[in-house]
């Protein structure tokens, strides 16, 4: 597992783990073909759900003065800003920028 699937792989599962915490049921698609890895919905109503996009980094200087400076591909950026009906996010995960690849690492 690469070092960018391991990021992935928290990131979806620290997003399933908080929508949780909020009551919120996660939905994956088989194929991310508009910028949404996952949906949530709301447990109470069928009306409340939002379309996410998850990103992690482990860049230095994402958060500068208190705002996140991201560097989005153009496709997702356009994907997110499409009006729909089911509103859509990005949500960036911010990680430790010392990260251990598990394969490399000698027992």
């Amino acid at each position: 597992m690469t070092i960018n699937d391991q990021k992935e792989a928290f990131s979806e599962a620290y997003a399933r783990a908080i929508a949780s915490i909020a009551g919120f049921v996660c939905s994956k698609s088989d194929f991310d073909r508009d910028s949404i890895d996952i949906s949530f919905k709301s447990n109470i109503s069928p009306f409340v759900a939002i379309g996410v996009q998850l990103k992690s980094t482990s860049r230095e200087a994402v958060v500068v003065d208190n705002e996140i400076h991201f560097p989005l591909p153009i496709k997702n950026y356009n994907d997110l800003r499409v009006q729909t009906i089911l509103p859509r996010i990005l949500v960036v995960l911010i990680l430790p920028d010392k990260l251990v690849d598990q394969v490399d690492e000698k027992p």
